[in-house]
């Protein structure tokens, strides 16, 4: 290409002054087709680069629904862990209450005489209602590990959805630098080459009746 951006013209040496004309559309045309393959090779580049954004992104998305669902699901077992923790303070009012029953008992008690069966039977249910507290602690802590499981692995594909967003648009600026260098060269090669010349006509030929 010359270096002025102008479609070089043939030298008196290359060419007859009859054939210029020939001559120069036959470079203008190969400098055109020329053009056209670096315009197209760029459009090229320009679409791999936004198929490969396309796909980063199908597998980000892909990888976000992962993330909400185990979120949905860590959040529903944070609720039940709740739950379950929200009898613990009735229990706790029934041993206190068991507990007083218990001790008002005691002092009524004659000493070296052990404890009545009602007085063992308050030890027996402040003791059920104390397990029971237990099993429901035990329950929402478990409830709550696999909450927090759920939520450690979301964070982990979360990560991983967020390198392909980052690989997404890395393709979309490179696919975006490559159309527009396609489109300066588009613009280049329209506002540099004007109208292909048109060849000379060939004379008619003469006619057989004269």
């Amino acid at each position: 290409m010359a270096s002025g951006g102008e479609v070089p013209s043939p030298s008196p040496e290359e060419a007859p002054s009859g054939d210029a004309s020939a001559v120069r559309a036959q470079r203008q045309t190969r400098w055109l087709g020329q053009e056209y393959a670096d315009m197209t090779k760029l459009r090229e580049v320009s679409a791999h680069h936004a198929h490969m954004a396309a796909r980063a992104e199908a597998r980000a998305a892909h990888l976000m629904l992962k993330v909400d669902k185990l979120r949905h699901i860590a959040t529903g077992l944070r609720e039940k862990g709740t739950l379950t923790r929200s009898d613990i303070p009735m229990l706790q009012d029934g041993i206190t209450q068991l507990n007083a029953q218990i001790e008002d008992a005691a002092k009524h008690a004659q000493r070296g005489v052990p404890p009545s069966s009602d007085v063992t039977k308050l030890q027996i249910q402040a003791r059920k209602l104390q397990q029971r507290m237990a099993d429901k602690e035990r329950k929402a802590a478990g409830l709550e590990l696999q909450a927090a499981r759920h939520t450690q692995r979301a964070s982990e594909i979360k990560v991983r959805a967020d390198r392909f967003l980052e690989i997404a648009r890395v393709h979309e600026q490179e696919s975006r630098a490559y159309r527009q260098r396609a489109d300066q060269l588009q613009m280049a090669a329209d506002g540099r080459l004007g109208p292909m010349p048109e060849a000379s006509e060939a004379p008619s030929p003469s006619d057989p009746s004269r």
